[in-house]
């Protein structure tokens, strides 16, 4: 081979590659260390906490978040890891649900009678106990005027999760009220009731 030429044979290429497949592998490997630890020491320097947590806006799947929270507010939502990468996701109004829905200055904090006729949107503040016996006379009222079995009971919630999906059955029992479904998910509820009696299954 002359001087200053490379020449390249079957032998050189499968060694070349495993260099450089070798050099990949370690330099990926190192990223995935070092990166991490870089931003955690970053964020730790300015003061940010990130939390671990799950996803809970009207849908079932509770993906993931990762939060990254400053001065006890909410920052920065990103998806966070599962074992399983597969998992690892997250939709939009997963992110704008932890942002949007916390801080909305149209946020509903405590219980809220109307203060006038239906549809004029004048409301007033009253405490919870005031709350709780006016639900509870209407209930009472109902059920002495039309029977037990009229109130009926529906879960929805922006909550969605054990508590919210049961607490209506649990409650229609109680009170021998009529349970419509545990399963009041605004965006999906059409297809899951549909799509039972039609299958015989669960979606």
């Amino acid at each position: 081979m002359a001087k200053g030429k490379f020449k390249i044979n079957r032998r050189t290429f499968i060694k070349a590659s495993a260099a450089t497949a070798a050099l990949t592998y370690c330099s990926t490997k190192f990223n995935q260390v070092f990166e991490p630890a870089v931003a955690k020491a970053s964020a730790e320097s300015e003061g940010i906490k990130k939390i671990r947590t799950v996803c809970a806006p009207n849908c079932t799947n509770s993906c993931g978040h990762l939060v990254y929270v400053k001065n006890d507010k909410i920052i920065k939502v990103e998806p966070g890891s599962f074992p399983d990468p597969a998992y690892n996701r997250i939709c939009l109004k997963g992110i704008s649900n932890a942002l949007q829905r916390t801080y909305s200055p149209d946020r509903v904090k405590y219980p809220m009678m109307r203060a006038g006729e239906r549809g004029e949107g004048k409301w007033k503040q009253i405490s919870w106990d005031e709350a709780y016996d006016y639900i509870a006379d209407k209930i009472k009222s109902i059920q002495s005027k039309y029977g037990e079995g009229a109130m009926a009971w529906m879960s929805m919630t922006g909550d969605y999760g054990v508590f919210g999906q049961l607490i209506s059955q649990r409650i229609a029992n109680v009170m021998k009220g009529t349970h419509i479904t545990n399963l009041g998910i605004m965006g999906d509820l059409a297809s899951n009731i549909g799509f039972t009696p039609a299958t015989g299954m669960l979606q």
